[in-house]
């Protein structure tokens, strides 16, 4: 198995095979980035799942915490299918599955 870790690169983001457009939150997921520690397991978990290897740069959520001083930001690419592995991976609270309307 192959580990790649690190943060993908501009060019990844770029490139034709991936959608770059980014939201901040998706239909089905909330963010709270406030408690994210900036780990990337959720990151981890999206590409094993779509990829069958660990590379940040497969992930569908992207977590970015370049600047220390300031909050994480969670972004999801278009390719985000609300599955919800990463919020089952999120130790942090960071991610939640949203409830449904009217549903308790």
């Amino acid at each position: 198995m192959r580990i790649e870790m690190g943060n993908p690169s501009e060019k990844e983001l770029t490139s034709p095979e991936r959608k770059t457009i980014m939201r901040t939150m998706t239909e089905k997921i909330r963010t709270s980035p406030e408690m994210c520690s900036g780990c990337r397991i959720c990151q981890l978990a999206c590409s094993m799942d779509w990829t069958c290897s660990y590379n940040l740069a497969q992930s569908r959520i992207l977590i970015d915490d370049v600047d220390a001083t300031k909050s994480v930001k969670i972004t999801f690419t278009d390719e985000c299918n609300d599955c919800g592995i990463c919020v089952r991976y999120c130790f942090y609270d960071a991610l939640k599955m949203r409830k449904e309307e009217g549903k308790v």
